[in-house]
């Protein structure tokens, strides 16, 4: 199992400095909150039952601005772009499993739902 660090696509990449010391296979918590902000943590069961742990942050307007445009015609690469660019840390050749990868858009597009908003006249 491959567990590694992949910067967001159109984000500035690790640099030495940056790259958090990790003590395989967890993760940084602290300096992924410093870095990104909101993150979740998603755990799924791989075919053959193993767990896999999945971080990714919350998407930016730039991620949100690319999933919108192609959301109404191909909605499955949609949610490809929306893992893939918010994507911090997890096996991503695991994610090449449909059952994984559906595992992991859903719970992700869950939490990214909007939030509920109310208009008066004043």
């Amino acid at each position: 199992m491959e567990n590694s660090f992949i910067p967001a696509a159109g984000s500035q990449s690790w640099t030495a400095a940056e790259q958090p010391q990790l003590t395989q296979p967890k993760y940084d918590v602290d300096y992924l909150k410093r870095k990104w902000g909101k993150i979740y943590l998603i755990e799924v069961e791989n075919p053959n039952g193993e767990p896999l742990e999945y971080v990714l942050r919350q998407p930016d307007r730039t991620i949100m601005a690319a999933v919108g445009k192609i959301a109404n015609t191909d909605p499955f690469k949609a949610g490809v772009i929306l893992v893939e660019n918010c994507l911090l840390y997890g096996d991503k050749t695991a994610l090449e499993d449909m059952t994984v990868f559906s595992a992991v858009a859903e719970a992700f597009e869950e939490v990214n739902k909007s939030r509920k908003a109310t208009i008066k006249n004043l």
